[in-house]
């Protein structure tokens, strides 16, 4: 009783003084009935409205927690990792390569008919190209997947016999300012563009269950310009072409993070294709985006991202986007076709991929292109789009990334000496 005394005069004195409009007049009891619940009703009112401003502002910045703006554009070039280089020749099987390969299967030399008959079928692993008759050139040796040796089956060392020879490719290299021996600084690696050779790409690509752990650290360019960047001179090996990709002669270039997958259709991929007889300069800007700690705090559905050692389980510490997709298309090709393509990791205890399953990857590869937008709030109509799309609700954007965007200057190089010595390509990456 003592306590509600004292909180009674408490209350009357604070109703006599109070500032709050309205409130001093509805709790004065000289005031009529009909002007004090007049009073009530505007002040119920104001709460209400105040009340739903605080709701709106709080729930509003929880459901977009995360401000980007510019810290620096002056951000020092050896904190920034140089992105990975794949070089991918168009012609995805080695002329020379491939006649090896026929005389060991068959153990005697056999037409060029033959040859391309046969083996040359190993290219539609690549791009899913089915054709009834390809029935007619199966053979047990390509339909074979033990090959003896570990995270390797037999269509994937098959490939990799076959695919254009680095050292044959690369002529020249530069980097940093000095010259270096190509192969201490390529190796040729899995993208999806097939076997290709690669540059700066950490990621392992073949331990099976684990595809998250580094190979090798990373590189980086500590002055900036062209000299101190990665400078190549490329034959393309026009002469050894069997199997394209595209029409044309020529290279792929693909520039992508060097923890993320080779892969355009999954991630931040810059793509560049250069034909025979040119000089390609790419100058190369960087933008890299650093989350502060306080992200960390929010939850991922809230803040719609995840860090690089979020997901150890399946990523360890070396989580992203791309590779989230990456292991949603994995999962969808197992689903419906029980094999892994030769140039996806080996992620499982799945077969790889043989000329036995075109049919089935020829069916789904619109499909695997595909993916079904998270979050959209109004579906209606896209029943269609939903079952020939991937849906990966689990992949969430990277919230530290870099993101390399390269400017390209291409001259016709007709130098004599580049004839003489049928060299084809000079190529310049620059940050």
């Amino acid at each position: 009783m003592a306590l509600r005394d004292i909180f009674k005069k408490c209350f009357v004195g604070y109703t006599k003084n109070s500032s709050i409009l309205g409130f001093k007049q509805m709790t004065d009891p000289n005031t009529s009935i009909t002007k004090r619940l007049a009073w009530l009703l505007v002040f119920g009112l104001m709460c209400g409205i105040g009340g739903y401003f605080l709701w709106y502002l709080w729930f509003g910045s929880l459901s977009s927690p995360l401000i980007v703006n510019m810290e620096s554009s002056m951000y020092p070039i050896s904190k920034i990792e140089f992105p990975a280089v794949a070089i991918c020749n168009i012609n995805i099987i080695s002329k020379t390569a491939l006649l090896e390969l026929e005389r060991n299967i068959f153990k005697t030399n056999v037409s060029g008919n033959i040859t391309f008959s046969r083996i040359r079928q190993l290219g539609r692993l690549l791009d899913y190209s089915y054709d009834v008759d390809i029935e007619s050139f199966l053979h047990e040796e390509f339909l074979n997947n033990n090959d003896g040796v570990k995270y390797e089956p037999k269509v994937i060392s098959t490939m990799k016999k076959l695919a254009p020879k680095c050292k044959e490719m690369l002529l020249l290299c530069f980097w940093a300012g000095k010259k270096v021996d190509c192969e201490s600084i390529f190796d040729i690696r899995r993208t999806n563009k097939g076997f290709c050779c690669t540059f700066n790409y950490i990621l392992n690509y073949n331990a099976a269950g684990t595809p998250s752990k580094r190979i090798s650290q990373v590189k980086r360019q500590y002055y900036p310009g062209p000299l101190f960047g990665l400078n190549l001179l490329i034959d393309p090996l026009i002469e050894d072409y069997t199997y394209t990709t595209r029409p044309g002669q020529g290279v792929e270039i693909l520039i992508f993070e060097p923890t993320h997958y080779a892969d355009p259709n999954s991630g931040r991929v810059s793509q560049r294709f250069v034909q025979p007889g040119q000089f390609l300069q790419l100058g190369l800007k960087s933008i890299k985006q650093v989350a502060t700690p306080e992200v960390r705090k929010y939850n991922p559905e809230t803040r719609k991202c995840l860090f690089r050692d979020e997901r150890k389980k399946e990523y360890e510490d070396m989580y992203s986007y791309s590779a989230c997709i990456y292991n949603c298309r994995i999962k969808a090709i197992h689903a419906l076709c029980g094999c892994t393509p030769y140039a996806f990791p080996i992620v499982s205890d799945k077969p790889t991929c043989t000329l036995n399953d075109l049919s089935c990857l020829d069916k789904i590869k619109e499909r695997l292109l595909l993916i079904y937008p998270i979050g959209s709030k109004n579906t209606e109509g896209l029943d269609r789009e939903f079952q020939e799309s991937l849906y990966c609700p689990q992949c969430h954007p990277d919230c530290e990334f870099t993101k390399h965007e390269s400017q390209a200057t291409k001259i016709n190089y007709q130098h004599q000496y580049i004839k003489t010595l049928k060299l084809h390509r000079f190529l310049t990456l620059q940050s």
